[in-house]
């Protein structure tokens, strides 16, 4: 957290996207490993200005195409608006991206970006690839743990939370992973555990099962799971497996209102340092 603020040119006219889009935004440590097609991928990791460029990258469609647009803190412009082949999406989804060796994909949108859009004026075209349509449901939730290996968490029938991993293998292998059901037969999807939430909420022991289990967000950085039940908020530690109550939003927020729930990690230390920067007297 560095306190700088950027602000893209603004889309306007013809080159202003619908009203319903997805983004992601991809760090210098994501664009190490992605495709980009530009002149300035030769950057050394070790350079200053390497550190601090990032990429935000559009999805949203057209009348006949999807299409992929690109801001790059390089240039500090927008290229030019990419046609997504090998892959659509139909209706747009809210819900946060993963980037996983040079792969950009959204779970909820069945949508993978093989190549990121150029950051040029000239009009390409980027590679896509269709993903399983069972990580686009609503009771599960996919992402990526910090050892580079997937996870995949569902809600089952009966309120249980049961995990799938992927072991970081070869690209390949994760590409195929992204086409098959977590629970099939396949090779690179392992069930792990599945968490009972009884002993948390006893009506959950009981039938027929009422309160709903939502799983929120999930966290990359440190293998956290974000859930609700009802108005309680929850965290799921994929490395303890343990489950902590983090709050009780009643009566602050509607049930309605914690579908609007997003995640956000911060390094903790760096955090209190930002705090009390501003508070230090000279010696």
């Amino acid at each position: 957290m560095t306190g700088e603020v950027d602000i893209p040119p603004h889309l306007h006219g013809k080159d202003r996207p619908p009203a319903f889009y997805v983004c992601a935004l991809l760090t210098a440590k994501d664009l190490h490993n992605c495709s980009l097609g530009d002149d300035d991928d030769d950057m050394t990791p070790s350079s200053h200005s390497h550190l601090h460029r990032y990429r935000l990258v559009l999805i949203y469609n057209r009348r006949s195409f999807t299409a992929a647009w690109c801001f790059s803190s390089d240039t500090r412009q927008w290229g030019a608006e990419a046609r997504v082949i090998g892959a659509s999406v139909g209706r747009i989804r809210q819900h946060t991206a993963i980037v996983h060796r040079g792969v950009v994909f959204w779970p909820r949108l069945k949508l993978a970006l093989l190549t990121l859009p150029t950051a040029s004026n000239e009009t390409t075209v980027v590679k896509g690839m269709s993903t399983h349509h069972v990580y686009r449901l609503e009771e599960s939730l996919l992402g990526l743990l910090p050892d580079g290996s997937l996870c995949w968490a569902e809600v089952s029938w009966d309120s249980k939370i049961r995990l799938f991993f992927c072991g970081s293998g070869a690209d390949d292998d994760m590409m195929l992973s992204l086409h098959e059901k977590p629970f099939s037969s396949g090779r690179r999807w392992r069930l792990k555990r599945t968490i009972m939430l009884g002993h948390i909420v006893p009506k959950l022991s009981s039938w027929p099962i009422t309160p709903p289990v939502k799983l929120r967000w999930f966290c990359e950085r440190s293998g956290v799971i974000l859930f609700t039940i009802r108005k309680g908020c929850y965290t799921l530690n994929l490395k303890t497996m343990e489950v902590d109550k983090v709050t009780n939003s009643e009566p602050l927020l509607m049930v309605e209102e914690m579908d609007m729930m997003y995640g956000y990690e911060m390094d903790r230390l760096t955090f209190l340092a930002s705090l009390g920067a501003g508070h230090i007297s000279p010696i």
